[in-house]
């Protein structure tokens, strides 16, 4: 049974504790059982700077339990799209597959 994905925004001016209530979100939905798109947004002159995501793409992969990233991400001009799977999802898909 595969659960919804669920999307989760982040700016990339966010504040730690916002951050925080975030990685404690998503943290939620991943021992649910969910897939997660995390969708790091860029605006203005932070679109030519993907440098200022970096340390919230670790931060949150970190701060992550349970989970791996499915996938490659992907880049676009105004934001980044990685996806969270939970660990026993992903195994089940590779012995299914």
């Amino acid at each position: 049974m595969t659960k919804k994905t669920k999307e989760i925004k982040i700016g990339v001016r966010i504040g730690e504790n916002d951050l925080n209530t975030k990685i404690r979100n998503i943290n939620k939905l991943i021992s649910k059982g969910h897939m997660i798109k995390l969708v790091i947004q860029m605006r203005g002159r932070e679109k030519g700077n993907f440098t200022l995501s970096r340390p919230i793409i670790d931060r949150v992969k970190s701060g992550v339990k349970g989970a791996k990233e499915a996938g490659t991400p992907s880049v676009k001009p105004d934001r980044i799209q990685i996806y969270l799977s939970p660990v026993a999802q992903l195994t089940e898909q590779r012995q299914g597959a």
